[in-house]
């Protein structure tokens, strides 16, 4: 049964991991026959780091994934506005959905998500 847990779990596997390794991936290997000219760039950088460096570099992109994700989190929690300060508030619910289950796994009424990332 899918719950808060899992979902977090899963977004951990599915997005946060994956991102740092496809980051890592392209830079080491720009994608496509005719990679932008940045990435080109921040290839070259990136391949000319020594050892120690690259470490360090990585480390950052898992920071900046791991910040990202935490935000997302937070917005759909609830603890993070998506709308401007003025104005009506409104309230965002993440429901799960298959054949044999519906579940409510985040709302702003319930905040768990931050609570496993």
């Amino acid at each position: 049964m899918m719950d808060a847990k899992k979902f977090v779990e899963s977004i951990r596997l599915v997005v946060r991991d994956r991102a740092i390794r496809d980051t890592i991936a392209n830079l080491e290997n720009p994608p496509g026959r005719s990679p932008g000219p940045n990435l080109v760039a921040l290839s070259e950088w990136a391949m000319s780091l020594s050892e120690s460096a690259a470490a360090h570099m990585a480390g950052v992109i898992e920071l900046a994934v791991d910040t990202a994700v935490f935000g997302f989190l937070c917005v759909l929690d609830g603890s993070r506005a998506i709308e401007p300060a003025s104005g009506e508030a409104g309230s965002l619910v993440l429901e799960y959905r298959s054949q044999s289950e519906r579940v409510t796994l985040a709302n702003q009424d319930d905040v768990t998500l931050l609570d496993y990332y």
